[in-house]
């Protein structure tokens, strides 16, 4: 039903957005709309749409895992192997669910920024915003899941913690996923910044002139930015306790510094903006700074597991992966040739 109700709220979206474009040929007018606008705002519009709809699909199975699964398995007070592994165990099914998800999910997420990434050109500042405020509960969502799963996995096989060698693979996948979330988040703070102070104009300077032909100097500039409608955290002063003019100007006339005096506004005002901004996306490299800290985890993890199996050549997912694809081919090579079985089958979630 929600992707339902997406889908009807961008349908109406799009009439509205028809409806504006009949404004843009009125009669006898030779103007057009060229193609290459025409579609900036078809992707616009896709990339908004694709979005709601990968989200609503995303949240069924983040209700799954908050309102049934993790309450189940916390209900319990003792879950040995026997639960997990028996067809008929309390926990086979929520385990086999919960393996399937963290995959589905892990594909939607990294679909979902790979067309944040794609589509940089046609995105307004705030769609990068709440794209990095959507993605980051999606890949906590992504981790959380994968640390029930984990700890699920470590009753499996019988190991005391999570560092035994026997869950190295879901060790590589943590980082993987750690190191996607925090690459992404930064990505867009910064990318979400630069394009918040594209806004702020360079100085403008013009000629006035007086009939005897005397002139003087007028320098301005604005700051062009306004917030998309229905944003949740739209970047403008006027929903801050700083109050700045979206306009300055200054002209020779009144004062013989007025170039100076107006530089001197836009860095103050650029600044100023800067501040905003901080105070509206502070999470963001908080967030950030705790993948940081988990990849750290992570690592001295993956090193006591790799010394424990006799491969020293394992290295973390930042040192020797240049992407994704390159760190999970790397997991087949993390078993022995002749298998070990002590392990239960590898599932790479």
């Amino acid at each position: 039903m929600s992707a339902f109700l997406a889908f009807i709220g961008i349908i109406s979206d799009l009439f509205t957005v028809v409806g504006g474009f009949q404004s843009l040929f009125p009669s006898n007018s030779p103007t057009i709309i060229s193609l290459q606008d025409f579609t900036r705002l078809l992707r616009q519009e896709n990339v908004r749409f694709f979005t709601q709809v990968e989200t609503a699909r995303l949240q069924s199975t983040r209700l799954n895992f908050y309102d049934v699964w993790l309450p189940a398995i916390a209900s319990r007070t003792v879950i040995d192997a026997s639960d997990i592994d028996s067809p008929s165990g309390a926990f086979h099914h929520v385990f086999r669910n919960l393996s399937d998800s963290i995959q589905e999910v892990h594909m939607r997420v990294e679909t979902l920024a790979s067309v944040f990434r794609q589509n940089t050109d046609v995105l307004h500042t705030d769609d990068f915003v709440q794209g990095m405020f959507l993605m980051m509960e999606l890949y906590g969502l992504l981790l959380h899941m994968h640390v029930v799963w984990a700890t699920l996995r470590r009753i499996q096989v019988g190991a005391s913690s999570l560092d035994d060698p026997a869950l190295i693979v879901d060790t590589l996948s943590a980082m993987v996923y750690t190191s996607s979330a925090r690459t992404f988040v930064r990505e867009m703070h910064e990318l979400s910044l630069a394009r918040r102070l594209d806004f702020i104009e360079h100085v403008r300077n013009e000629r006035a002139y007086f009939p005897n032909g005397f002139y003087f100097v007028i320098y301005s500039f604005s700051d062009i930015y306004s917030p998309l409608p229905n944003t949740l955290r739209p970047l403008t002063i006027a929903y801050s306790p700083i109050v700045l003019p979206t306009s300055y100007q200054r002209t020779t006339l009144e004062d013989s510094n007025a170039a100076s005096w107006i530089a001197n506004a836009r860095v103050t005002h650029v600044g100023a903006i800067q501040i905003v901004y901080g105070s509206k996306t502070y999470e963001a490299p908080g967030f950030a700074a705790e993948m940081d800290k988990l990849m750290v985890m992570l690592e001295a993890r993956l090193a006591l597991q790799s010394r424990a199996r006799g491969l020293e050549n394992v290295h973390g997912v930042n040192d020797v992966f240049n992407s994704e694809e390159e760190a999970k081919a790397a997991l087949m090579a993390i078993f022995p040739k002749d298998g070990n079985k002590d392990d239960k089958e590898a599932t790479v979630v």
